[in-house]
């Protein structure tokens, strides 16, 4: 048993958690994605989505801009504002 503990110090079990949350953190973008599609034309707010699809706002504003960095929703300022998709889902 203690080259089990060895190999697979806390070190190593990071890895893991660092996975875990990667995951979730596509989940989030995936749900955000969806819901930018069913809304069509229209912009929706980062508020609209954390609560529709029941999302940390803070974690989702983070989300929205890598999408955003990575050429997949645009977003515009002001009263009217918000994200959308950039292509057609």
């Amino acid at each position: 048993m203690e080259g089990f503990r060895t190999r697979h110090s806390a070190a190593s079990c990071g890895g893991w958690k660092h996975a875990a949350m990667s995951s979730q953190k596509a989940k989030y973008a995936f749900k955000a994605l969806f819901a930018l599609a069913r809304a069509e034309d229209e912009g929706r707010q980062i508020q609209e989505i954390a609560l529709a699809e029941k999302l940390p706002r803070n974690f989702l504003e983070h989300i929205l801009l890598d999408l955003k960095r990575h050429g997949l929703v645009s977003s515009r300022r002001g009263k009217h504002g918000g994200y959308r998709l950039l292509k057609d889902p």
